[in-house]
């Protein structure tokens, strides 16, 4: 995943304006700080800064100076492709080559280097058992316990490349691949994923990203297809997905990811200069575009 800085900026005031309603807009570069123009991550700590992933290592922004970490500073390496806020307020830092990084009060902490999966690392998410599990592209899905244990997770997905995973509740998670979403389940007495639903009407596209919705739905955001809500029943995994907004005329061509401000509005970014607003109408409770397209 890889975008302009600018375009994070846009969205970075998102963060510091919750309200939806006045979206300061404001570029920053290499005069302020920040000397890497392709970011690959972002996300928030419990404190408010802004942490801020690049191919030459980690930024973090307090709205008025970037700090710049490497791994000089004790990072697994310099390329993060990957960054997650555990319950706890934790952050969890995935890298181009395997290794994972945990920032926490006391620095950053180093659970593996590059030389064991080399493989980049896509997706990050939180069990309900404090469990923290990653996505890679071509080695599966590793697991990080409590005591920083970490252990490789095999699945059924042989053939595809895993690009977003998010835990569920139980033992169960979607897992997005390059063309197809599953519901999957984790089979401890035989450390593997298993396949318990193909969501079958999804269509053959890259899943870009899974939002977790208010309501308990989740937002799925396909590279070129468009975007979806899944509603999923896990006590008798019945699902139902729909589409929440086509790609009919190539507006959300290319989408990247997207943050989800307040419980009535996401932002859905993609390659290049744009970013979509959503609002939530009051009256259908669906999401519309809302306040145009910015480039």
């Amino acid at each position: 995943m890889k975008f302009r800085f600018y375009i994070i900026f846009l969205l970075a005031q998102v963060f510091f304006q919750l309200d939806g309603q006045n979206n300061f807009f404001r570029q920053y570069g290499f005069a302020d700080g920040l000397s890497n123009s392709f970011l690959y991550a972002i996300n928030q700590d419990k404190e408010g800064y802004l942490w801020i992933g690049t191919a030459e290592g980690l930024y973090r922004f307090d709205g008025f100076e970037f700090q710049h970490f490497t791994d000089r500073d004790s990072l697994a390496e310099n390329f993060i492709t990957a960054i997650y806020k555990d319950f706890s307020g934790g952050l969890w830092l995935g890298h181009m080559s395997g290794g994972i990084t945990h920032v926490s009060d006391d620095g950053f902490r180093i659970l593996t280097g590059t030389s064991t999966y080399n493989s980049p690392v896509t997706s990050i998410t939180e069990a309900d058992t404090g469990t923290i599990w990653f996505s890679t592209q071509n080695e599966g899905l590793l697991v990080s316990y409590p005591n920083h244990d970490l252990i490789q997770v095999s699945t059924q997905l042989d053939n595809e490349l895993i690009f977003t995973i998010r835990h569920i509740t139980g033992n169960l998670f979607l897992v997005g691949t390059q063309e197809n979403l599953y519901v999957m389940e984790y089979l401890k007495d035989s450390g593997t994923l298993s396949v318990k639903v193909r969501i079958k009407e999804y269509p053959l596209s890259k899943v870009v990203d899974i939002l977790i919705e208010k309501d308990g739905g989740y937002f799925i955001l396909s590279q070129d297809e468009g975007i979806f809500m899944l509603t999923f029943k896990p006590e008798t995994l019945v699902y139902d997905l729909e589409k929440i907004s086509s790609n009919s005329n190539g507006q959300l061509d290319n989408i990247q990811g997207a943050l989800i401000t307040n419980v009535n509005e996401f932002w859905v970014y993609m390659m290049g200069n744009r970013i979509i607003k959503y609002s939530r109408k009051n009256e259908s409770g669906k999401f519309l575009i809302s306040g145009g397209k910015y480039e």
